[in-house]
């Protein structure tokens, strides 16, 4: 019989959370929502940490995951057991998120239960304001010192160099990147994620490419990174390359979402005269490796065509089953120019090398791959709004 593994109060832990914290387990199983306040219980199917449906009553699909996060009192219950339906819901869990906290916020999900306004955040219609992104369960092997940083403190500078990574302990931190002498608040962070850059593994001097600071009272874990350069050193070096593309898509998108802030992006039909490699929904799970050429990550809007990342040799393009970076295929397509070359990595070997990797290697994988979807769909809301 399968047992509930977590449970407890929504005015404890939100809906946004809950969906985190499944995430970054990478669980598999059901998790179940009761409110006083609605006849029919809310169900959300989860497989290996995403949501891949959801009901209420006869009522099912991606709207009605949308509707839970408007439950603010009820008791929830996540058992672990296999779930073999297919499922509507394609969107990354930072997708549905960060969608089902704006829709809240705009007012187009009821709120079921009793609730208070946040006086302060209401004021003025603050824009800016970002759901908190935690990271997995921490792993204190990697931890060899610990520091303290008061609020408002900056612990990175964008520009600097340094190649220094840490894992926050308590408290929570703002990723900010400077566009046009103005600092452009991107995401908010919490306990169990990672402030550095992956890359640092693979060279000896860094350049921030954004800046962090506290937010709160915040303690540090700096990582032992010796181990961890070590580790990476002995990655295979198609699992090394697609490690050092992720961190490059997420500073493409950072910086994106940064001067979208400031002044949304005019868009262009960029796919005109570029192949179609990856259409966006392909059912296909390949994951390729550009040799030559360049190739696009695109996200298709009414208004035109949004470039998400442009790759180039030894980057990656495609599906890898162990990581959602909320890009191809399911939210995104990929084009490429006309002297693209492109070979295919094996999905099994990666995986497996995956599967041995130390606790916080993997923890940080999964945290960047967060972060990449997280501020993907910030920018697309900035797009659309």
């Amino acid at each position: 019989m399968d047992k509930a593994v977590l449970t407890g109060d929504l005015e404890f832990l939100s809906l946004g959370d809950l969906i985190q914290l499944i995430g970054s387990n990478g669980s598999t199983g059901i998790l179940r929502i009761l409110s006083k306040f609605v006849e029919a219980p809310g169900i959300i199917y989860f497989r290996e940490g995403n949501p891949v449906e959801a009901s209420k009553g006869a009522e099912n699909g991606l709207q009605v995951l949308y509707s839970l996060f408007g439950w603010t009192e009820g008791e929830f219950e996540f058992k672990a057991e296999p779930v073999d339906l297919q499922g509507s819901i394609k969107q990354s869990r930072m997708e549905i998120i960060l969608e089902g906290l704006r829709l809240l916020d705009d007012g187009q999900i009821e709120r079921k239960g009793a609730f208070l306004f946040d006086a302060e955040a209401d004021q003025g219609g603050d824009t800016t304001r970002l759901p908190l992104i935690k990271g997995p369960l921490i792993d204190y092997m990697d931890v060899v010192a610990e520091e303290d940083f008061h609020e408002g403190q900056t612990i990175v500078n964008q520009g600097r160099h340094g190649t220094w990574m840490w894992v926050i302990l308590e408290g929570q931190v703002n990723i900010c990147k400077e566009v046009a002498g103005e600092m452009v608040p991107i995401l908010k962070i919490g306990a169990g994620s990672f402030i550095g850059s992956m890359s640092a593994f693979a060279q000896q001097d860094e350049v921030r490419s954004a800046t962090a600071v506290a937010a709160d009272r915040v303690q540090l874990g700096v990582l032992d990174r010796q181990r961890l350069t070590h580790e990476f050193s002995c990655l295979s070096y198609d699992f090394r390359n697609v490690i050092l593309s992720l961190d490059k898509r997420l500073k493409q998108v950072t910086r994106l979402a940064a001067t979208s802030r400031l002044n949304r992006q005019k868009l262009k039909d960029v796919t005109r005269g570029k192949m179609p490699i990856i259409r966006e929904g392909d059912s296909q799970n390949r994951l390729l490796s550009i040799k030559e050429g360049n190739a696009f990550i695109v996200r298709s809007l009414s208004k035109g065509d949004l470039v998400l990342a442009k790759l180039e040799k030894r980057d990656f393009v495609g599906h890898i089953p162990f990581l959602n970076v909320g890009h191809e295929p399911d939210s995104a397509a990929v084009y490429g120019t006309d002297d693209l070359n492109m070979q295919a990595l094996q999905l099994e070997l990666l995986e497996d090398e995956y599967n041995r990797l130390s606790g916080t290697m993997k923890n940080m994988l999964d945290n960047f791959a967060t972060f990449v979807s997280a501020t993907t769909g910030i920018l697309n809301s900035l797009q659309t709004d």
